[in-house]
């Protein structure tokens, strides 16, 4: 009777399939690495233009409803000086692009603070970042907050 060896080990059409196999995993992880990046970049901008919306919003919280005027903007650097009254008395619009450098952070950045309701107990705030994306398209995030004279709801 006559016995047969087998011999222990990998075929050569088993080493060609793996070899595809490693191949075409190297390929898809490839074509998921530029993929990645865009959704990183995309993210970190999201990320820098949120720090940027809460800080405008915490320096305008961190005045009274009564000192909210384009005078006391300018000197807590707030918004720009050279920045003028968009939309006349009744709604204030300002840039901060220059005094924040907006377009250092994001691409073609710019920010806005508008306030409405100037002269009263109740301001409302509303902070505008826009900047470009990576493919060119507007990028928006925006913010809003209230701001209330402190001195009213004192006891008398």
């Amino acid at each position: 009777m006559r016995h047969r060896r087998f011999r222990r080990g990998v075929t050569l059409t088993e080493l060609m399939v793996g070899v595809f196999v490693l191949g075409l995993a190297v390929v898809v992880a490839s074509a998921l690495f530029p993929f990645s990046n865009v959704l990183r970049d995309k993210s970190g901008d999201y990320s820098r233009a949120s720090a940027l919306l809460s800080r405008k919003l915490e320096q305008v919280r961190s005045l009274e409803a009564e000192r909210l005027n384009r005078t006391n903007l300018v000197t807590n650097g707030i918004i720009n000086a050279d920045s003028a009254n968009a939309n006349g008395a009744t709604t204030h619009e300002w840039s901060f692009t220059t005094v924040d450098q907006v377009p250092q952070e994001l691409a073609n950045g710019t920010g806005t603070l508008r306030l409405s309701g100037i002269g009263s107990d109740l301001v409302r705030a509303d902070v505008t970042l826009t900047w470009r994306g990576l493919r060119n398209e507007q990028l928006q995030i925006t913010g809003m907050t209230f701001v209330t004279s402190k001195t009213v709801w004192r006891e008398p």
